[in-house]
């Protein structure tokens, strides 16, 4: 094929081929026969438009992400937190609270300092090593652990080509862990009597009944109701409900409405402080009950 010599960027070429005239004769351009057999004239033709390839095709790098992505991959730091004993009764004293941090640095820089908090503690240079707190009085009120890191900048990699690429680096920063609540629970108080009695009407007698348990947060519990029972004692945290459900076996009557409530403000477990208004039901027996069960629903 030949082409325009003077004007290589002609976009209109012609079908030819290039001759030797021999020794004594200068190279020429003649056309092709047309048809065969035939001396045609020289006639042009235009080459077909060049195609736009893909980037992927040609080696450029692709922005963004999934399939052909060429950058490379950043990954954040992590911090998450452990820690056990979380609940008591609430006024329980716990002697240690063990604090399990787990740090993964990923493609962030080396931690520059942490800490681990619990309310209004705080464990310096703990975000990362396990941490405790000792002596720590449960309340009503979660009190919240937390642990953070502050850490430097982290490196930039390299694309496929050796070339650095800093889009989305880690830049310094502190992240926090998650939230651990630390929080007490009141527990549920019952006792029953084979000698009729009264209802209690102090802390100390609420406390003082011979059964316990921190079911009373579900709203559902049950007891053994011994033989020859003439009184049963039932006392609840009064933001449960001020409505009780009781049902005795062999019936399957609720027979809440044969007890009586009255209100006592009861302390935590250290006895003394944290009062919080619970209700008591009461109720004594004009013919003492056989052996059963006692299954109970606040609302």
């Amino acid at each position: 094929m030949g082409f325009n010599a003077i004007n290589p960027d002609a976009a209109i070429y012609f079908r030819g081929v290039i001759s030797n005239g021999g020794a004594r004769s200068a190279r020429g351009f003649r056309t092709v026969k047309q048809p065969p057999g035939t001396y045609d004239f020289i006639y042009p033709f235009i080459l077909p438009s060049t195609p736009d390839l893909p980037d992927i095709l040609i080696g450029h790098p692709v922005v963004g992400t999934g399939e052909g992505t060429t950058r490379p991959v950043y990954r954040a730091p992590t911090l998450t937190l452990d820690a056990a004993p979380t609940t008591g009764e609430t006024g329980t004293v716990l002697p240690v609270i063990n604090v399990t941090p787990t740090w993964t640095q990923n493609n962030a820089g080396n931690p520059i300092s942490s800490q681990v908090t619990l309310g209004s503690n705080t464990n310096t240079g703990g975000g990362i090593a396990p941490s405790q707190f000792t002596n720590i009085q449960l309340t009503d009120t979660a009190q919240q652990l937390r642990a953070s890191v502050t850490y430097a900048a982290g490196s930039i990699l390299n694309d496929p080509e050796g070339n650095p690429d800093p889009v989305g680096s880690i830049p310094a920063g502190t992240i926090q862990s998650n939230v651990v609540n630390i929080v007490g629970y009141r527990k549920a108080f019952w006792a029953t009597s084979a000698v009729r009695g009264s209802a209690p009407t102090s802390s100390a007698q609420v406390r003082g009944l011979s059964d316990s348990s921190t079911a009373g947060a579900q709203r559902s519990f049950s007891f053994v109701l011994p033989a020859s029972t003439y009184d049963i004692i039932i006392a609840t945290p009064a933001l449960l409900g001020n409505n009780i459900d009781i049902r005795i076996p062999p019936t399957d009557m609720n027979q809440g409405m044969l007890f009586t409530r009255t209100q006592v403000s009861v302390a935590g477990a250290d006895g003394t402080t944290m009062g919080m208004p619970y209700n008591v039901w009461f109720y004594s027996a004009v013919i003492p009950f056989a052996a059963s069960n006692v299954n109970v629903t606040i609302s």
